[in-house]
């Protein structure tokens, strides 16, 4: 009982967040990275805007194989210079609780890529009681070697 107790009190105060966690990506090369989703409640979908660092693009963006156990499915758009990213279920499926890879991008460094951040605002999302989660904004460091 009491280590029933001790996860749900953790779960409470851990907050929900999408993020990439940092990566190294050398100019004119590809990088393959996960996008996490830490929610500490059953998640119906979600979305984010993202926005790259001068140089790096996105050349795909995928389900990992955990989402599309959960029948998810994905929207994405470019929009004057951010990526909006939607997450949402085929059918009345939803995300766990959990940390988890939920989508893999594809990034390439043009020639000239420096380095610099991914940045992850304006994240929300829904509940299975179809009420709003707020997810933090996180920042990603993109190095190159």
């Amino acid at each position: 009982m009491l280590v029933a107790v001790a996860t749900l009190t953790a779960m409470a105060q851990r907050s929900n967040s999408i993020y990439i966690e940092d990566f190294e990506i050398a100019p004119d090369s590809s990088a393959m990275v996960n996008v996490m989703l830490a929610n500490n409640e059953i998640t119906r979908g979600f979305q984010f805007k993202m926005k790259l660092p001068d140089g790096l693009e996105v050349d795909d963006i995928e389900l990992t194989k955990h989402a599309k156990r959960q029948q998810m499915n994905i929207a994405s758009n470019l929009t004057k210079g951010n990526w909006i990213v939607a997450v949402y279920p085929s059918g009345l499926t939803s995300l766990p609780a959990d940390t988890a890879a939920v989508l893999t991008i594809y990034f390439t460094a043009l020639p000239q890529f420096e380095g610099g951040r991914i940045t992850i605002t304006k994240s929300m999302g829904s509940s299975e009681e179809n009420t709003t989660i707020y997810y933090d904004d996180s920042s990603t460091t993109v190095t190159v070697p």
